[in-house]
């Protein structure tokens, strides 16, 4: 069994947390003496203020030993069944083409760290300042030994919007760009130096960027090494 007092008891799944309804909440799965003596405690839909000094008072209460996780989670891929996208499906190998009849399990975790955070443990940093510029990325509750798990496109786009919404509040301002040619697979006319209307007409581009900020298209047909 996990050791009395540590924060999180529960693999993946931080002591302060945000539900897929974007509030804030705490968990903290306290050991017992044994299997049936553990007890959970929480809260939810918090301000993320509030749900910080509520699990400080409680590790500093209730577990005063053990260190408390920095990272606030993001919903990821959960391992929910009941989850909107469900589960992953089970990785079973470099040689099995996946199906959609395979078993599923395991999830995505996402985690930042929130702008009140600072490395000397002191809350000193305005409201107004921006999440520090670091992402946890894990995989929680593998059912096999493989570190890997499958996923569909409904799953890939729910984390295609997680991580964009993280990046927007880590760098504001900044146009996360794909260009409408690559999306629809016609990479070569994003990164061809002219373009051509409907009508024939035809103008020069700065390829591969966008027209209005120059943020470069996120596309991976692109040359390596552009931010």
């Amino acid at each position: 069994m996990t050791a009395p007092g540590r924060l999180p008891l529960r693999p993946g799944r931080p002591l302060v947390h945000r539900r897929p309804n974007g509030a804030w909440g705490r968990t903290c799965h306290c050991a017992g003496r044994g299997p049936l003596h553990a007890t959970t405690s929480e809260a939810h839909n918090l301000p993320w203020w509030v749900a910080l000094a509520a699990a400080l008072d409680h590790a500093t209460h209730r577990h005063p030993e053990q260190p408390m996780s920095i990272y606030a989670s993001y919903p990821g891929i959960s391992d929910d069944p009941d989850s909107p996208t469900g589960p992953p499906w089970i990785y079973q190998g470099s040689h099995v083409l996946p199906h959609e009849d395979d078993p599923r399990g395991g999830g995505v975790g996402l985690a930042g760290i929130p702008p009140h955070i600072t490395r000397d443990g002191r809350d000193d940093r305005s409201e107004n300042e921006l999440p520090h510029p670091w992402l946890r990325l894990s995989l929680d509750m593998l059912p096999t030994d493989d570190p890997a798990v499958v996923l569909n496109p409904a799953q890939v786009r729910e984390l295609i919007a997680q991580l964009t919404g993280w990046l927007g509040a880590v760098e504001p301002g900044r146009h996360i760009y794909l260009s409408t040619s690559c999306l629809h697979g016609r990479h070569g006319r994003c990164s061809a130096p002219t373009a051509t209307s409907d009508h024939g007409e035809t103008w020069t581009k700065t390829p591969s960027v966008c027209k209005f900020c120059k943020s470069p298209c996120v596309c991976p047909c692109h040359p390596k090494g552009r931010t």
